[in-house]
């Protein structure tokens, strides 16, 4: 956690935010502990880790830094690593090659290896030169260990760089992936929202559909009160050949005009196959709200008046409303007749 201050108090330019995600993964329990004041840190815009770990002086900081350089054990650690990432990116045995040339015949066999390799991988002939006997604390190699120690910890800010960046890669991944499982929260509220809604819609319908099967039910329920006006009234259908026009025929159902009833799709039908002849000495007695516009209702009426059908207007949307104006009509014609 020290180096990592020390790092940042060095001016490394990483964003925060791939700070905490170095902080989250590699040191945990600092994360746990002090999360609340890293937030405030970041809130406030101060440095992350202040108040966390103790700020260094300048004086501190060079200090480190010196004995940190000054540190053979350190420097030879430092090496094994270089030596490390050398097999990973150029594999063992091109690294052992390196090696067993560059100490054929001690600096004359170092000189012709690094200059028969191509700049770009001179620091591996260079590395295994300086890790032979120790080479690295001679100061007339120097130059050569400043060299190695450049490229490398250069090669390091690049591989922490693109881990710090691929890591922010990954949080802009889990941030859209969060908000797209938002998103789907939220559209699934909606659908659950429209579904209360269906549902409620559903039911006042029901209610609506059992209000007119009750009503259908209770007009059944007259029919044995007023069997002498019903075979009335069936008796005028037959002689005048009377057929009802509407939308509504299922409001007919269970009554016994539902022979009488036909829809307007059935009519449109007869007339698109020209069968005028089915309405030919009949009443056609039909629903002026089955018709959208009055433009089709027009239409519909020339239709009857050009061929000679006998009709009648109705209007209304309900039983009752129907009922009474078929007997009034009907009974009328009767009397005129």
């Amino acid at each position: 956690m020290e180096d990592l201050a020390l790092k940042l108090e060095m001016n490394y330019k990483f964003s925060k935010g791939a700070i905490l995600s170095v902080i989250y993964t590699q040191f945990p329990d600092t994360y746990q502990e002090h999360k609340e004041v890293l937030e405030r840190n970041v809130d406030e815009g101060r440095s992350l880790l202040e108040s966390i770990v103790k700020q260094m002086s300048s004086e501190e900081k060079m200090e480190v830094l010196r004995e940190e350089f000054s540190d053979e054990e350190y420097i030879y650690e430092r090496l094994k690593t270089y030596v490390e990432k050398s097999k990973e990116i150029i594999g063992d045995k091109r690294y052992e090659e390196f090696r067993q040339n560059v100490n054929l015949e001690g600096e004359a066999s170092f000189a012709n290896e690094v200059s028969s390799t191509p700049k770009s991988q001179r620091q591996y002939p260079v590395l295994a030169f300086l890790m032979e006997n120790n080479r690295y604390k001679d100061e007339r190699y120097k130059d050569f260990l400043m060299y190695v120690e450049r490229w490398f910890e250069s090669k390091k800010d690049e591989d922490n760089s693109y881990a710090l960046s691929v890591m922010e890669e990954e949080a802009e991944s889990f941030r859209k992936q969060s908000d797209e499982k938002q998103k789907k929260l939220d559209q699934l509220c909606t659908v659950n929202e429209k579904n209360d809604e269906l549902t409620s819609f559903l039911q006042e319908k029901e209610k609506e559909n059992q209000e007119l099967r009750d009503r259908i039910i209770d007009l059944s329920n007259c029919q044995s009160i007023n069997k002498p006006f019903i075979d009335y009234f069936q008796s005028l259908l037959r002689r005048r050949g009377a057929v009802i026009v509407t939308n509504d025929r299922e409001l007919f159902t269970g009554t016994e005009l539902i022979d009488y009833v036909e829809s307007l799709e059935t009519f449109h039908q007869h007339k698109r196959m020209k069968d005028v002849a089915r309405y030919k000495n009949k009443m056609v007695l039909i629903s002026r709200a089955a018709f959208s516009t009055s433009a089709e209702w027009l239409v519909t009426k020339r239709y009857l008046e050009n061929n000679g059908i006998h009709y009648y207007e109705l209007s209304g949307y309900d039983l009752s409303e129907y009922l009474n104006q078929v007997v009034d009509y009907l009974h009328r014609e009767r009397v005129r007749i």
